[in-house]
């Protein structure tokens, strides 16, 4: 994955033994580039948090192979505006 600066990133690279990727950023853009392609014996391979929109683009039919998700789109839930009976989720709301 390489890192444009500002929230933007571009997947690169084959599959093989992968770890999952954490990428963030408000806003967060991520596109793939050909020949991309990730696989994760545990977890999700991409995992994308944003509080401040998101986008995610995949013009090349990648490989994204996770052993929970393939991606794993967040939008976390500021602090105070859980429910007690459904922690991290927004009331009224599902918080993802």
């Amino acid at each position: 994955v390489i890192d444009g600066g500002a929230g933007t990133y571009l997947c690169s690279g084959t599959a093989g033994v992968d770890t999952t990727q954490t990428l963030s950023g408000a806003p967060l853009t991520v596109t793939t580039s050909s020949g991309f392609g990730i696989t994760t014996a545990t977890g999700s391979a991409l995992v994308l948090t944003s509080m401040g929109g998101l986008s995610f683009t995949d013009n090349n039919s990648s490989a994204i192979t996770g052993a929970a998700r393939r991606v794993d789109a967040r939008r976390p839930v500021p602090a105070g505006l859980d429910t007690p009976d459904r922690p991290g989720r927004r009331a009224g709301g599902t918080g993802r």
